[in-house]
């Protein structure tokens, strides 16, 4: 688990009236932009989400979702919304800083035929994980439920300065990693870019898969673990009874104490880590990495099959 320093974009006014004031805590993301008459209509056709029902909503409605290789499996995640700047109603994509340039490549090999402009505004935009009831929504700012009591709120660079959060205190990043571990909430990092199919770390269950919406790339997968049941790995919290070894990261393949595959690590804390693994893996207390054993106990967050 690490900290890091609050970024020079946090000039947050935060005004704290107890001890036990929600956290609101600064956090690196990337942000994708797609300008033109077809971006909704293009990424329509290339994400779990229903982006033309997002089209339809005022600015600063959010949706979450993933863009998926032809065997469904997630490239990025992102929350989507849409954002007005010089004269145009832009689509807005925040994700992982890491999978910026990986998505952005993505995209493209899919773009050539639609009016759509794909490039990145990370230094545009800022992003704070708020810790607590959500407050009103602030100018310019877009907010997104990740979870009980653990909502993003998204705005422009040039509107921090302005942010104004009566009765909130700073957090550090520490505090948002063992909020979002707690919360079952495990996003794709170019460590993981993949190697899930969204119903592993439970999109389906959080909102993130539109299965109305109709075809988009590796959708027939999707859907086709959805509806015959077939998801044979979820979205689990190990807790080790002491440190994880150091091999212990996103992305490594988890073995039980016989060393047969049970999972795919999908995030990391201190002690604890969300993982895909397989409904045998909930009665392991023997786990190893690359070798490396360790004792820990598995909690499901939703059930292995449907």
């Amino acid at each position: 688990m690490t900290t890091t320093a609050t970024p020079d974009w946090a000039q947050i006014i935060c005004a704290p009236t107890t001890a036990s004031a929600p956290l609101a805590v600064p956090r690196p993301r990337g942000a994708i932009r797609l300008r033109g008459p077809d971006a909704a209509k293009f990424l329509q056709g290339q994400t779990t989400c229903d982006l033309l029902a997002l089209a339809e909503q005022r600015d600063g409605e959010a949706i979450g979702g993933a863009q998926c290789t032809p065997k469904g499996r997630m490239i990025f995640d992102f929350c989507a919304f849409f954002s007005q700047a010089d004269g145009e109603r832009d689509l807005i994509l925040i994700t992982a800083p890491d999978l910026v340039d990986i998505a952005i490549t993505s995209l493209k090999k899919y773009a050539v035929f639609f009016k759509v402009e794909i490039s990145d505004v990370s230094a545009q935009w800022c992003q704070l994980l708020l810790l607590g009831d959500a407050p009103a929504q602030p100018p310019a700012a877009t907010l997104f439920a990740l979870a009980e009591r653990i909502t993003t709120l998204t705005l422009p660079l040039s509107a921090a300065a302005e942010l104004q959060l009566a009765d909130w205190q700073l957090g550090d990043s520490a505090a948002a990693e063992q909020a979002l571990l707690a919360a079952g909430i495990a996003e794709v990092t170019a460590a993981t870019s993949e190697l899930f199919i969204p119903q592993m770390l439970n999109f389906d269950h959080r909102g993130f898969i539109s299965f109305k919406k109709g075809c988009y790339t590796g959708q027939e997968i999707v859907a086709r673990a959805h509806y015959r049941g077939a998801v044979k790995r979820r979205l689990a919290l190990l807790q080790a009874s002491g440190e994880l070894p150091a091999s212990a990261q996103p992305g490594a393949e988890l073995r039980d104490g016989d060393g047969r595959a049970i999972g795919t690590i999908a995030a990391l804390g201190a002690a604890q880590l969300l993982a895909a693994v397989t409904e045998q893996a909930l009665a392991v207390e023997q786990f190893s990495v690359d070798q490396q054993p360790f004792t820990a106990t598995a909690s499901a967050l939703v059930a292995a099959t449907e």
